[in-house]
This record gives structure tokens, C-alpha cells and sequence, in this order.
């Protein structure tokens, strides 16, 4: 309780309790994503993928905007420019890593 209670109270003296809140707040959404579900995620995918099929790649361009998950809309940005597939690969994968 000695070092819980030493740090919390050295954390706030050094930052204002506005900081300290926010800091708490997405250290909460570390461990609880709200509203991703991955039902919601295989939905749009296959969306995405039926109007690619029928109406082409450039198609999914009309889209971008309605997709809320920028790593989502950062991938299609790349796929719909025309990024070789073994590039977007690359690129997918490393954005992952990091």
C-alpha cells in the first residue's frame, strides 16, 4: 500500500488530475475495446470483399468513408491506390508488429 499509494501520489503532484484521468481512461482501453466486436469486423470484411468482386477494387473507394477503424481504412486506402499485393502485405504486417 506504501509504494501504490507513494507513486500515485508522486504521479499526481507532477501531472494535473485532468492528465492523470485521460492517462487512467486509455489505460482502461487497453484491456476493454469498446463496440469492436469481431462479428461487426468479419461483417464488413465480407461486405468489402462482395463489392470488390463485383464492382472492382476501385469500388471500395465509395466506402472509405463510412469505416470508423483507421487500421481498416488505412489498408483499404493502400489496396484501392493500387498497392502491389506483396507490398500491402509488407506494409500490413509491420503496421501489426508495431
Amino acid at each position: 500500500m506504501i509504494v501504490f499509494g507513494g507513486t500515485l501520489g508522486a504521479v499526481l503532484i507532477q501531472f494535473p488530475l485532468p492528465v492523470v484521468t485521460g492517462a487512467l481512461r486509455r489505460l482502461a482501453g487497453i484491456f476493454f475495446e469498446p463496440g469492436a466486436t469481431l462479428e461487426s469486423a468479419m461483417e464488413l470484411l465480407v461486405t468489402l470483399a462482395n463489392l470488390a468482386r463485383r464492382y472492382g477494387i476501385g469500388s471500395l473507394d465509395a466506402e472509405l468513408g463510412t469505416i470508423q477503424d483507421p487500421f481498416m481504412k488505412e489498408v483499404l486506402m493502400l489496396a484501392v491506390d493500387g498497392t502491389e499485393p506483396q507490398e500491402l502485405r509488407k506494409i500490413v504486417e509491420l503496421e501489426l508488429d508495431n
